[in-house]
């Protein structure tokens, strides 16, 4: 490489080390966290001379390939090009005789190196079309009733993935591949190396992939859908479709926790989506600063039992802090005690469930806002973001709430207009620029103020009914 560098020096911009994807060598145990869009991957093992010339079995000693664990080290390496890999290798597949090691790492070798050569011929046929797959259509069929899309027998045509899952916004985008013991398993159930190879070779081209096993599936029903469909909104959460920092993955507190897709969006008016409290003058009416509630902060949250006792107490627990809170913000909040980063339709209709539940009977009120606060919550405040945090979405603000801040600045600006109430109301609550909805929300709220009575509009003027109001 040195001497290919010295005779070509207009190449030499690839090899700068502050570069961000600089040109690198490097050997298996090292390359895990490196990417780049072609990886040119040697085998650097081969016969040695009195081997060829008397036709010999190669020794396998492949280092740490064929060591414990060598098959993840393989797979870390075969994974590291965005675009494609090179396999240079002086050896064949037929080179590495499987009778004589147990290694997993190296017997994924041999097949790796039979797919670089041969393609998807190396991947076995399963399914002429000819006739239909029972298993396959009742794991299908469960599938689509949970709402996802899907697609079957999705391939090249040497072999078929039995049902690939398209991703719920990216048209034509499959997130992961479901495989049955249907005719797959049928055709390869004594190819043990082929059976294999399929699913690390389709790992290596970025699926997922889950196998599906009819006697589990039968034999413990509620489990194995768990499972499947935890597998499928895991897909769906972790694809991307560049590359991202990766980020700690949730706590599971629910350990027999449903995680569906159909995570729940909330679009912003664009003007709003990313505003900072903004007030030159700080909090000028004293108004509380707003605190997010943790599902993790409900005390001893490990003794109770997950009967619905948990959820309940943590749902005590977030409402008795951001109380009133929205519906659709305490499914956010309680995304997380399930094991997942959003609310998807499983965790709602579960905090819903709780929500009715007997557990929650007599503590909980939901108005019909869907505001939810603790019962008799006399003690409403006006809550506004901290300096240099977010502002909250204006819907997930209570219509009382943000009258109660009006009647507060209109009655410490005696004379103030409908439109400067507004501004004023819109800049108090953290909003430098008014979308919209905020516009639209905080109309409807000064308008419910004047139906009920508490201020009246007089030549365009605000008047508070009955003196001053505090929040």
């Amino acid at each position: 490489m040195q001497k290919f560098r010295e005779q070509n020096p207009e190449y030499e911009n690839f090899f700068v080390e502050d570069r961000e994807d600089e040109f690198f060598v490097k050997n298996l145990e090292n390359v895990q966290g490196d990417e780049r869009d072609t990886i040119l991957f040697s085998v650097s093992y081969a016969k040695t001379k009195e081997q060829r010339d008397n036709n010999r079995s190669m020794a396998l000693r492949f280092g740490p390939l064929g060591q414990k664990g060598g098959e993840r080290r393989l797979n870390v390496a075969i994974t590291r090009a965005k675009l494609n890999v090179k396999l240079v290798s002086s050896i064949l597949p037929s080179d590495i005789d499987l009778s004589r090691t147990e290694s997993e790492g190296v017997r994924m070798l041999r097949s790796y190196i039979e797919f670089a050569m041969t393609g998807s011929a190396t991947l076995h046929t399963v399914h002429s079309g000819d006739e239909n797959d029972v298993f396959m259509d009742i794991v299908a069929e469960y599938i689509l009733s949970n709402g996802y899309k899907i697609k079957k027998y999705v391939g090249c045509s040497g072999y078929k993935i039995d049902i690939a899952i398209v991703h719920p916004e990216i048209e034509n985008c499959f997130v992961a591949g479901i495989e049955c013991d249907g005719f797959s398993y049928a055709a390869a159930k004594t190819a043990r190396d082929r059976d294999h190879l399929r699913k690390s070779v389709l790992e290596s081209m970025g699926w997922n992939i889950y196998r599906v096993w009819s006697p589990e599936w039968m034999a413990r029903p509620e489990v194995e859908r768990q499972k499947l469909i935890a597998f499928i909104e895991n897909a769906i959460n972790n694809y991307t479709a560049e590359k991202e920092p990766e980020e700690k993955a949730p706590v599971k507190v629910f350990e027999d926790a449903e995680t569906f897709a159909e995570p729940v969006h909330d679009e912003l008016d664009s003007t709003i989506q990313s505003n900072i409290f903004e007030n030159d003058n700080g909090n000028p009416y004293g108004f509380k600063y707003y605190v997010e509630a943790n599902w993790y902060d409900v005390p001893n949250l490990s003794s109770f039992p997950q009967d619905g006792s948990r959820a309940a107490e943590m749902i005590k627990h977030i409402v008795g802090v951001e109380q009133p809170i929205y519906i659709d913000l305490l499914y956010q909040r309680m995304a997380g005690g399930y094991g997942n980063k959003k609310a998807t339709s499983p965790i709602r209709n579960a905090v819903d469930r709780t929500l009715q539940s007997t557990k929650l009977k007599g503590f909980i009120n939901k108005n019909k806002d869907g505001f939810i606060t603790m019962a008799g919550f006399d003690n409403l405040k006006v809550r506004v973001p901290s300096p240099g945090s977010s502002a909250r979405q204006v819907n997930y603000i209570s219509p009382d709430e943000i009258g109660l801040a009006m009647t507060t600045i209109a009655s410490q600006a005696i004379g103030i207009s409908t439109e400067h109430l507004i501004d004023a109301t819109a800049r108090a609550l953290g909003y430098a620029r008014k979308g919209e909805r905020v516009v639209s929300c905080l109309n409807n709220a000064l308008e419910r103020l004047v139906k009920d009575g508490r201020v009246r509009i007089i030549d365009g003027k605000v008047n508070v009914v009955g003196g001053a109001s505090r929040g």
